[in-house]
């Protein structure tokens, strides 16, 4: 009997000792496991590119940022990029992977993509800070670099693609695109005062797009309204126009039919 009792007491023992082992076993393999993503990703099916007028933008100071007088003369008559953004609908926007973007070893690569991103992506915002020449344009690249980041952190790192694409693809979208601000006044639609029916410019976009956009107002201090963004969407699988899911109800935000579109 007294073997019986010392053989159970040995086994409960190895048994608390096996526990305590694999216990230590368990936390140590946890310490040393990398840390386990708890974002959640939000699928979408469209794009939405965003192109900006300019000059509407530098009549809207926003975010505390006032455009140079100087760089105000010079900006295109054009509509610019401002972004491609993933359209996720009601759902609300995952956090993005973390993918960082190096802007110098994005246009260091490919400087033909470099150049039509400066050329067609720049910032409305750019202050020269009074600089000229080479400073300036230092400080105009800087500037548009700067842009590309905070747009790549806000919705390129959400949309599927690596930088170099997600560049490359914007790029590729805008260049496609027509003169839009040049169609409009080819076609009769901006007055001599730069007023514009947006209702008219939703038709006309129509039928050069192929598909239906939505049209953006802003509000300066004067209280004008100014045509200042057009969003137009994309199929994600193979890139091709469809109607803005914000053009449903009403093809643009403004509080009348009228706004301002000048140079």
């Amino acid at each position: 009997m007294k073997q019986y009792f010392s053989f159970l007491l040995l086994l409960l023992l190895f048994s608390t000792f096996i526990s305590s082992i694999l216990s230590l076993s368990i936390h140590n393999i946890q310490q040393n496991e990398p840390a386990t993503t708890t974002q959640t990703t939000v699928s979408f099916n469209n794009y939405s590119l965003v192109i900006q007028f300019p000059k509407s933008l530098c009549d809207n100071p926003k975010y505390g940022r006032k455009c140079d007088g100087l760089w105000k003369l010079e900006l295109p008559n054009k509509f610019t990029v401002h972004g491609l953004w993933p359209n996720f609908g009601s759902n609300r926007e995952p956090a993005g992977p973390g993918v960082k973007l190096d802007v110098h070893q994005l246009i260091t690569k490919d400087k033909i993509l470099a150049n039509n991103l400066y050329n067609s992506w720049p910032d409305v915002y750019f202050d020269s800070k009074g600089k000229g020449g080479t400073v300036k344009q230092n400080l105009k690249q800087q500037a548009a670099w700067e842009f590309w980041g905070r747009e790549w952190k806000k919705h390129g790192d959400l949309s599927g693609l690596s930088p170099e694409d997600y560049f490359r693809t914007t790029y590729s979208l805008y260049d496609d695109l027509e003169n839009i601000y040049e169609d409009f006044k080819t076609n009769g639609l901006i007055n001599m005062q730069g007023r514009i029916n947006v209702n008219l410019a939703s038709q006309r976009l129509e039928i050069i797009l192929h598909g239906k956009p939505f049209i953006k107002c802003v509000t300066n201090k004067l209280n004008m309204e100014l045509l200042a963004e057009i969003h137009i969407a994309y199929r994600r699988s193979d890139l091709m126009r469809l109607p803005h899911s914000d053009s449903k109800s009403r093809n643009h935000n403004c509080s009348s039919d009228i706004a301002y579109l000048r140079v």
